[in-house]
């Protein structure tokens, strides 16, 4: 399953990256993180994001010294709705 991941930029203009999942999240360059976000606050491996059994698209925080949010909400795993 391919996901859209949009990021807002300080020029207002928002960037797309489209990814099939799974999808590792982090702040370094490594075959591991297939999405480099190169921002201090974001972990080397932050979180990822995969399907579950079900086909649920879910969230898993990597153990980031920040935490993973969902909706405001800090998470250690958490599922993703459209």
């Amino acid at each position: 399953m391919e996901i859209r991941f949009i990021f807002k930029s300080s020029s207002g203009k928002p960037r797309v990256h489209r990814k099939r999942l799974p999808v590792t999240i982090g702040r370094c360059a490594s075959e591991d993180v297939r999405l480099r976000i190169p921002i201090d606050s974001v972990s080397r491996k932050h979180c990822e994001f995969f399907l579950d059994e079900g086909g649920t698209v879910c969230v898993r925080d990597l153990g980031s010294t920040n935490g993973t949010l969902l909706n405001g909400v800090r998470v250690r795993e958490g599922y993703l709705q459209n």
